[in-house]
């Protein structure tokens, strides 16, 4: 070792987790042979915490598997993979869950197979009663979808939820501020109906911020869906008409009493606006207010126009391109 001085030095030897060693040595009585085994230096923990916060579809998923019954969780971050335009139409991507519609669009929620009327449904876990009298069921169409931060669907009722949910229950969880620093989205969407060739419009705002304890939100949509619809509806009855009684099956007809062929205009619009306010006492206690203004989907039909055709006896109608056909006896009008 040429490199050190016929004097004595100092070597020093460290490592990053071990402890670290120094020798002496006198160059100048001869060379020498280090062997060096170094101690582990580390400190013993009794337990090591890691906190995080669990957001999104992330943290649906986590209590969708915590749940104590069958229950399906959607959060805001999967409903914007889809074009939903209200809470119905969300649910219908669940399992078990059928939808009755509305001029095309999503409105009452079936769970199980089971009549709408008997699921129950809750927003922010507070149950909402029907806006139509005479029914105990609510319309999901007069909720738009971007308001909504989870959905929880529970199939299985347990004993913490009112029991006059028999097919299950529906809890809408609106959204809220989350973090200090702003939460400012926007949505500007279209589209365009080539059946009437008219245009459908989006709007969507949304600013959310925490101000320590307290937090605020506000959420906002616009949407109008110009369509229409070309059908057609019948008024008939079944049963022997003609022919001998003998004939049997053979002598079941179909008699038309009516038949309407029907052309609609549509245009439908909702509007919702929603602020919430609420102070947090710590992360289990909380007090909010947050009242939620939806106007109820309206609907307008314009320039309605129907052809009407009735007869006394069995008939078949034929129609081709707008031009219809009248086979059987008896008399044809048209209005």
């Amino acid at each position: 070792m040429q490199i050190f001085p016929l004097q004595s030095v100092r070597v020093r030897v460290s490592l990053t987790g071990y402890t670290t060693k120094v020798f002496r040595h006198d160059f100048a009585k001869g060379p020498a042979v280090f062997s060096v085994q170094l101690d582990p230096d580390g400190i013993s923990l009794a337990q090591v915490e890691i906190k995080g916060k669990a957001e999104g579809q992330i943290r649906a998923m986590i209590e969708q598997k915590r749940a104590e019954s069958i229950k399906n969780i959607v959060s805001a971050e999967q409903i914007a993979t889809f074009p939903d335009m209200n809470a119905a139409e969300v649910m219908q991507r669940i399992p078990g869950i059928t939808l009755q519609r509305d001029q095309g669009e999503g409105r009452f929620v079936q769970l199980r197979g089971t009549p709408p009327e008997l699921t129950n449904f809750n927003i922010n876990g507070e149950q909402i009663p029907s806006p139509q009298g005479g029914v105990r069921y609510v319309g999901m169409d007069i909720i738009p979808a971007d308001q909504i931060e989870f959905i929880e669907v529970s199939k299985v009722m347990t004993p913490d939820m009112d029991a006059d949910g028999i097919g299950g229950s529906v809890n809408i969880k609106t959204k809220e501020a989350a973090g200090e620093l702003p939460d400012i989205r926007a949505t500007i969407a279209g589209g365009y109906n080539n059946l009437r060739q008219t245009p459908n419009y989006q709007l969507q705002y949304t600013y959310s911020q925490r101000f320590g304890r307290f937090g605020f939100n506000l959420n906002s949509s616009f949407f109008q869906n110009n369509q229409g619809t070309d059908n057609v509806e019948y008024d008939f009855a079944k049963g022997p008409f003609f022919g001998s009684q003998d004939s049997g099956v053979n002598n079941y007809f179909v008699q038309f009493r009516e038949v309407q062929f029907r052309h609609y205009d549509i245009t439908r619009t909702r509007i919702s606006v929603a602020p919430t306010l609420d102070y947090r006492f710590n992360k289990n206690s909380f007090v909010y207010l947050g009242p939620c203004t939806t106007a109820s989907p309206t609907t307008k039909y314009a320039a309605a126009k129907s052809m009407n055709w009735t007869t006394r006896f069995p008939m078949n109608i034929i129609s081709t391109a707008g031009s219809s056909t009248t086979y059987g006896r008896g008399r044809k009008g048209r209005n």
